[in-house]
């Protein structure tokens, strides 16, 4: 049987052992104080090199709506945050994602279309009452 050549066989080596990135679609409404102001969303990206830096992205809230489209592997922990105010944790996944959130009170936030939003409910219900017995 014949040897693939050294360089082809790199080339399935790295093409199998990169993840695949795909688009998520961040869609959110918000109530409260927001008006036409930024919001911003950071999370973690790995580079081509390997190297591990925060990216972040910035939208306008109009009408009480914003949008963020970015690309992740896989379930990717992030941050998302208004000037002068909480930030509210997600997780982004690749998929079609929304977000309702009440400018004063972000812990009351409600995520949809990840496979992890009911944990993350559970666990933002957790802090609050935690916060509340404080």
């Amino acid at each position: 049987m014949p040897r693939l050549p050294s360089l082809v066989a790199m080339f399935l080596v790295a093409a199998c052992s990169h993840e695949q990135m795909t688009t998520f679609r961040l869609e959110g409404t918000v109530t409260g104080d927001a008006g036409d102001q930024a919001i911003y969303l950071s999370y973690p990206v790995l580079d081509s090199s390997g190297v591990w830096y925060e990216h972040i992205d910035t939208a306008v809230i109009s009408d009480g709506r914003f949008r963020f489209e970015g690309q992740v592997a896989e379930t990717t922990p992030a941050l998302l945050f208004f000037d002068n105010a909480e930030d509210v944790a997600l997780y982004l996944e690749p998929t079609r994602i929304r977000l309702q959130l009440d400018r004063e009170h972000p812990y009351d936030s409600k995520l949809s279309g990840t496979s992890v939003d009911r944990e993350v409910a559970a666990y933002r219900k957790a802090l609050r009452d935690t916060e509340q017995l404080m």
